[in-house]
């Protein structure tokens, strides 16, 4: 699983690709703890089955990456806001069957309905986790921001 700098370093190019196919992405913020754990405070995912699962879960296409503070990227190729939600689901329901004593809090982007700029679609996407961990049970939360056009 690749780090935060090759993440925002990546996107950075896709977006730009996205740009002149005019083919929609989106970026995830995830953060899957156990059951009992404090969501914000909580940063040992490291090469375990919560990391696993999910590179499992995601296409080959799609990329993921690892935070400095535990939260999980993934970068969705080709993907709009519904085709994020689906791959969130999807993901859920993995956790949730096989990792029934955790719990996902989800925050989403998706470009270029939120931005057209790469740094600001991964913050975004991070503000909407964000919100999503305000509530105690596990909630996918998608950004609210609209881009200039």
């Amino acid at each position: 699983m690749h780090d935060q700098r090759f993440f925002a370093a990546y996107t950075e190019e896709r977006v730009s690709a996205s740009r002149r196919t005019l083919r929609p992405l989106a970026v995830v913020a995830i953060r899957v703890v156990p059951e009992r754990s404090d969501p914000l405070h909580h940063h040992a995912l490291g090469a375990d089955p919560v990391v696993n699962l999910l590179v499992s879960t995601i296409r080959d296409s799609d990329t993921s990456a690892h935070a400095d503070d535990g939260t999980l990227l993934v970068l969705l190729e080709d993907t709009d806001e519904n085709g994020a939600l689906a791959m969130l689901s999807r993901v859920r329901d993995q956790y949730l069957s096989q990792l029934p004593d955790h719990l996902m809090w989800a925050g989403m982007s998706v470009y270029p309905i939120n931005s057209f700029n790469a740094a600001e679609l991964i913050d975004l996407a991070r503000e909407a986790l964000a919100d999503a961990l305000v509530w105690p049970q596990g909630r996918i939360e998608a950004s609210s921001a609209q881009s200039d056009r």
